[in-house]
């Protein structure tokens, strides 16, 4: 079997003992932590999972039980908070777990569907021609009849951190 090492859940004095001692002596106790956190949530999961990949409609791997291309899957995000435990962690193989994160396709088990959502591109182009359109046509701002709360908008829209500007009216 590939996965001979997640066979078993080894102490974290076994599982560091075949590592270079000179990088084990650079880190420091809570990454030596975390690393060995991570090792045992993935023996536990691949144990769980029977070291068989759980989309249901995979369509690389047929669920086969010798697979050499298994990962770890989170299923609410490490980005969203999710955390390292069993339960937010499904086997998959290599294949699938690429093809949902580019969102071609989607994870099925327990009879519940996945698939990311893809946020539309943003066309740079286009921003920077509708941005020179308005330079040219010189629109002043003292002038004009934009008020603060437009200006306001426009700011939060940019994710421009306004807090240390003075909006008040002069």
């Amino acid at each position: 079997m590939a996965y001979e090492h997640y066979k078993n859940i080894k102490t974290q004095e076994e599982f560091y003992s075949d590592w270079d001692i000179k990088n084990l002596k650079q880190m420091s106790q809570k990454i030596k932590d975390s690393v060995y956190h991570k090792y045992m949530v993935k023996c536990m999961v691949f144990q769980r999972d029977k070291f068989v990949c759980q989309n249901e409609d995979c369509k690389y791997c047929q669920n086969i039980v010798e697979h050499t291309n298994l990962t770890m899957h989170h299923i609410k995000f490490k980005k969203n908070n999710g955390e390292d435990k069993v339960r937010n962690c499904i086997t998959l193989c290599l294949e699938s777990h690429k093809g949902f994160h580019k969102g071609c396709d989607s994870i099925t088990f327990n009879g519940q569907t996945f698939k990311i959502h893809q946020e539309d591109e943003i066309d740079w182009k286009e921003i920077k021609k509708n941005s020179k359109k308005i330079r040219k046509e010189n629109i002043n701002f003292h002038n004009s009849p934009i008020s603060w709360e437009i200006v306001y908008a426009l700011i939060r829209f940019l994710n421009i951190d306004y807090r240390h500007l003075n909006l008040d009216d002069e």
